[in-house]
């Protein structure tokens, strides 16, 4: 390295003597001459001793400046070089100085505007790159994340959109139903877009990414040959689109249709989108796995749920009943079906902390001692922690918890009051004590449906929610009617 930079101060001053040499024969050579056939030749009468001296002094006087000028000019050019060398080394916010713009000028602004584009060029990568790697690791956590798979795509088809200054963006996912790629979620797309895709069978562009299982880049000057009924991607002057594939077998396509600033997408996007679509492969087939482990882990709970209630012959179908009259509940009180379908759950589990309890305690009809009304207080935390460990259950848990709080706080296991008590709670308080108010047991007969109501009228309040009690009696009332 020592040896290269010193080879490059030779070559530096190397342009310095080479200037100096030509100003020497062209302006100190004459000179020499001239003062040669001054004094060994015979000079005209006319010329006198005084004017030969002002001759020879403005010879002298020319040939410094010339010095000077040249020296002047080779040390701006000599930075100039320098400057220039510092910029390929990697130094993009070098300026020539002050002095070296005032003797080469027009060398100066032009090398000053070309590093200052350059300069902003790399501020644009560097700050693109560092966009890709935030939408990557973007990407990463949201794949990681539990979330439904609708909502995943269409946050990486968002992010995709803008990283890339897309205008539209789609992504098809293969319907096992009907045999071929349906639109699963889109960014921008037109009406016309849309009801273009909705009859839609595979043609052009997207046709033959899944044909082939290969990438594909439309350019602003490439011809589309794939079909001659163009889709709405074909129909773009630019677009990317690359294939989902897992196994062997393409499941889906993510493609990008024209840019924002009328640009076109160019290989490096290409290859961004190639990426991102093996990401979303890994994550389509990690969301079957988990739905499948915790449809399974789902159904073995229901089975020990349903077991549980069948140790009781007073008790089989309790938590189907206790389900059906929350539905109604939630139905009357209009909360969203999300809700209802998390509320249809938790029913259905609510008791299943009691897989722990003995069968003579559950069957017992003489008053609890203190340590059996501890073990009976402990199931609904049982329960919680039995959920726990599947994260798509884990909305059941403060409703299975906390469906033995009382609304005076006279609740357990955690004595919670009112509207602290979480809303799906209240209501499967209020169904789980109605279906246990008409159940028959071996102690006695069950209540009539007007009892039980008057029952829960009367505690309204203090063991229930007052809003529950009201929406229940009025959805009992109309099903009783009906």
């Amino acid at each position: 390295m020592f040896q290269g930079k010193k080879i490059g101060q030779v070559k530096e001053r190397g342009i310095g003597y080479k200037l100096f040499i030509i100003f020497s024969l062209t302006t100190i050579l004459p000179a020499l001459i001239s003062s040669y056939l001054i004094i060994n030749y015979n000079l005209p009468e006319e010329y006198s001793k005084y004017q030969l001296i002002i001759l020879l002094s403005l010879e002298v006087v020319i040939i410094f400046l010339g010095i000077y000028l040249s020296s002047t000019m080779a040390g701006s050019i000599m930075k100039a070089i320098s400057a220039i060398k510092e910029v390929a080394e990697g130094n993009v916010s070098k300026r020539l100085t002050e002095s070296a713009r005032e003797e080469i000028s027009g060398l100066a602004m032009n090398f000053n505007r070309i590093t200052s584009n350059l300069e902003n060029t790399i501020k644009n990568l560097e700050a693109s790159e560092e966009q890709m790697r935030r939408m990557l690791f973007r990407i990463g956590n949201i794949i990681a994340s539990p979330v439904d798979i609708d909502k995943v795509m269409q946050i990486l088809l968002s992010t995709t959109v803008h990283v890339l200054e897309g205008d539209k963006g789609f992504f098809f996912m293969q319907d096992d139903e009907k045999g071929v790629m349906s639109l699963l979620v889109n960014v921008n797309a037109t009406d016309e877009d849309l009801k273009y895709y909705e009859n839609w069978r595979e043609e052009g562009i997207i046709k033959k990414v899944i044909r082939e299982k290969k990438s594909v880049r439309i350019s602003i000057n490439n011809t589309i040959e794939v079909n001659e009924v163009l889709c709405p991607i074909d129909k773009s002057k630019t677009s990317i689109s690359a294939p989902i594939i897992l196994g062997n077998r393409v499941i889906g396509v993510i493609s990008l249709a024209d840019k924002k600033n009328g640009g076109e997408y160019l290989e490096d996007e290409l290859f961004l989108l190639e990426n991102l679509s093996s990401q979303i492969a890994m994550a389509l087939e990690n969301s079957r796995l988990r739905k499948n482990a915790e449809k399974s882990y789902f159904e073995t709970i229901i089975a020990l749920a349903t077991a549980v209630d069948s140790r009781d012959e007073y008790t089989i179908g309790h938590s189907k009943q206790v389900a059906k009259y929350a539905i109604g509940i939630a139905k009357n009180m209009g909360l969203a079906q999300s809700d209802i379908d998390v509320l249809r759950d938790a029913a259905l589990l609510h008791d299943i902390g009691k897989i722990g309890m003995p069968d003579d305690l559950l069957r017992n009809t003489d008053e609890l001692t203190n340590d059996e009304k501890d073990l009976v207080w402990k199931h609904p935390v049982t329960g919680e922690n039995i959920l726990k460990p599947i994260e798509s259950l884990s909305k059941l848990c403060p409703i299975v918890r906390h469906h033995h709080e009382r609304y005076d706080g006279k609740g357990y296991p955690d004595g919670l009051k009112g509207k602290d008590i979480p809303l799906l709670a209240r209501i499967i308080m209020l169904a789980d004590a109605y279906d246990a108010m008409r159940s028959d047991r071996s102690y006695q007969k069950g209540q009539s449906s007007e009892e039980a109501i008057e029952e829960i009228k009367k505690y309204s309040g203090f063991q229930f929610d007052p809003l529950c009690v009201k929406t229940f009696v009025e959805y009992l009332e109309t099903s009783i009617e009906n």
